[in-house]
């Protein structure tokens, strides 16, 4: 069986703060770990939060290495995504009849 460790006083605070985020993978991950803490299995866990256990299980390994830091989300590599905000942009995406 999976749990995620004990948590300082310190760390259920934060986690239950963070729980109520509206963040939606913050407000996950919190619950995750606040759940798991109680001593729930990691299926019931998955169930109550719409993740498959395979999801789930990866977070609480995070936090029981990493603490508090884990529940926010990795900041992403590679390159950028690229943003064209000088297209114009027409009504429909195909060409009028002609008439005639």
């Amino acid at each position: 069986m999976l749990y995620a460790r004990t948590q300082r006083l310190q760390e259920e605070e934060s986690l239950q703060k963070l729980s109520r985020s509206s963040d939606t993978i913050i407000h996950r991950r919190a619950r995750i770990i606040l759940e798991s803490a109680k001593g729930r299995a990691v299926k019931d866990i998955a169930g109550m939060v719409g993740l498959h256990y395979n999801s789930v299980r990866p977070v609480i390994r995070r936090f029981n290495e990493l603490g508090i830091g884990s529940i926010y989300p990795r900041q992403k590599t590679g390159r950028p995504r690229r943003v064209i905000l000088n297209i114009p942009m027409r009504a429909g995406l195909w060409p009028r009849p002609r008439k005639g």
